[in-house]
């Protein structure tokens, strides 16, 4: 009888030779990979087909049909951004104490489905409902929905690998996820202008009703993929503590045994009062995740940018002309050149671009996110540069294919700074504390959602080329002091090597 890890087979010269090495493969192979995820992949795609196919047609659907204001447009989608990105702190707290992962995602998902229906049949003219407040109650459930399930989603899909027998099935599990997120939004931004412009509906040049609806169907559909695999998934037990509670509870804790004991026992620093309490590992992580917060602080500005794709470059787009010859483009069509773009740059940075860039030294992640939110802010000085030719040009004459060159650069911009953003979170992050990380770093497009609003309430500037000048100096100032801070944050905290 063979020694079970090792196994003699006959070679094709008829000799024997010993594999142990497939033998241990062979053993790992025999774990199948989990096809359940399959179910979670459809229902991301049609959650993001939803979500940003709203953002989409949101502002024009705002300017077109409830004579909102351009401004005050823009300032309602960029609070919906804030609020749906806001949602992730609460989803992670409630996934992680109370309901688990799969509730979480059952249950909001229900909030966004019906958020979803109620824009749509507030779009229907024929039917007695304001439209302005059925808007804001739909945006605000599907906010809510949205933003809750948003750090679940990804981590139940993981959950289902068994580790570390798959870890290199769940690196790939991340990848098809990433590509599932931005397939969405592709076919999304694709379709629903289509179906919002050239659908006649209810005695109307346009249908904006369909439009909502479509994506309030594909939610349903996203929530009957997901319980198909109930009874097959893999449920991780909810812990009696979210970690984010964690830390804030040891910081007030903090607080607290200072004001008690700064003078009978001092301590050098302040986290140092909880140790007795919380045990110097966690005091020590939480120090770790502080130091990371501060260094996102400037990284807001990029979500300031980033987010006014779908309002003021689409606004942009609408005093433009999409005639190509052969096909008329929507300016709610434009976005969509932001997801395949982002889905042609990924392969091609892992392949081409990173190699160069390690080459001539820019190997550490915070060089890629500085030089990606620097390209951020160049492509909003295409964006001015365009905005000066609309201006001096008479109405709806200057073409549309004029903002590609802005798009381009968003999107290198974005691949080097969002993705390796994320990496970087996970990697920098102690073991306890990574979903947290992820979590802030969520929220922080939040945060970069509400500069914008505050900003333009404060009505700085009077022109829209003006104001894009603003936001690109904002970005490249943003970015030299993240620059300072990063070189401060490898001498101190010797995370990055």
């Amino acid at each position: 009888m063979d020694h079970p890890e090792e196994k003699e087979i006959n070679d094709s010269n008829g000799e024997t030779s010993k594999l142990t090495p497939n033998v241990v493969m062979t053993e790992q192979d025999k774990i199948p990979y989990p096809k359940r995820v399959f179910l979670i992949f459809g229902s991301e795609f049609c959650e993001r087909f939803n979500y940003y196919g709203l953002k989409a047609i949101l502002v024009l659907y705002l300017k077109n049909k409830l004579a909102y204001d351009p401004n005050d447009a823009t300032v309602l989608f960029h609070i919906f951004t804030a609020m749906t990105y806001s949602a992730t702190i609460m989803g992670g707290i409630i996934s992680d104490v109370w309901w688990g992962k799969f509730n979480t995602i059952f249950y909001l998902s229900m909030f966004y489905t019906v958020g979803s229906i109620i824009i749509s049949i507030g779009a229907v003219p024929l039917i007695d409902l304001s439209p302005n407040i059925t808007l804001i109650i739909g945006l605000v459930l599907t906010a809510i929905g949205a933003g809750g399930i948003k750090p679940c989603v990804s981590a139940f899909g993981a959950d289902q690998f068994k580790i570390p027998e798959q870890a290199d099935k769940l690196s790939k599990y991340f990848s098809l996820f990433y590509f599932t997120i931005n397939a969405g939004p592709l076919i999304s931004t694709t379709v629903l202008p289509i179906l919002r412009g050239n659908v006649h509906c209810f005695g109307e040049n346009d249908c904006y009703s369909l439009a909502f609806g479509v994506p309030a169907a594909l939610m349903i559909i996203s929530i009957l993929f997901f319980v198909t695999g109930k009874s097959s998934y893999t449920q991780v037990k909810i812990s009696s503590e979210n970690m984010i509670l964690q830390i804030f509870k040891c910081i007030k804790h903090a607080v607290h045994t200072k004001r008690l004991e700064r003078k009978t026992k001092p301590q050098k620093n302040l986290l140092d009062y909880s140790i007795d309490k919380y045990g110097i590992e966690l005091v020590s992580d939480i120090r770790i995740v502080m130091k990371i917060l501060v260094l996102y602080l400037p990284l807001a500005f990029f979500w300031t940018l980033f987010g006014q794709l779908g309002s003021r470059w689409t606004l942009q787009a609408n005093r433009m002309n999409g005639n190509l010859g052969f096909y008329i483009i929507k300016p709610d069509q434009m976005i969509l050149l932001n997801s395949l773009l982002c889905i042609l740059f990924v392969p091609l940075f892992e392949i081409i671009v990173y190699p160069i860039l390690n080459k001539i030294g820019v190997r550490r992640p915070l060089q890629k996110i500085t030089i990606g939110g620097t390209l951020t802010g160049i492509s909003f000085l295409l964006a001015t540069l365009v905005e000066f030719k609309i201006v001096s040009s008479p109405m709806h004459s200057v073409n549309m294919l004029w903002q590609v060159p802005q798009y381009v650069i968003m999107a290198l911009g974005e691949v080097l700074f969002s993705v390796t953003g994320y990496a970087f979170s996970y990697e920098q992050a102690p073991v306890s504390m990574k979903s947290v990380l992820q979590s802030f770093w969520l929220l922080n497009i939040a945060l970069g959602n509400g500069i914008f609003v505050v900003i333009t309430k404060m009505n700085i500037v009077e022109s829209q080329a003006h104001e894009f000048i603003l936001f690109a100096s904002l970005m490249f100032v943003a970015m030299f002091i993240f620059g300072i801070m990063a070189h401060n944050f490898k001498n101190n905290t010797m995370l990055l090597k």
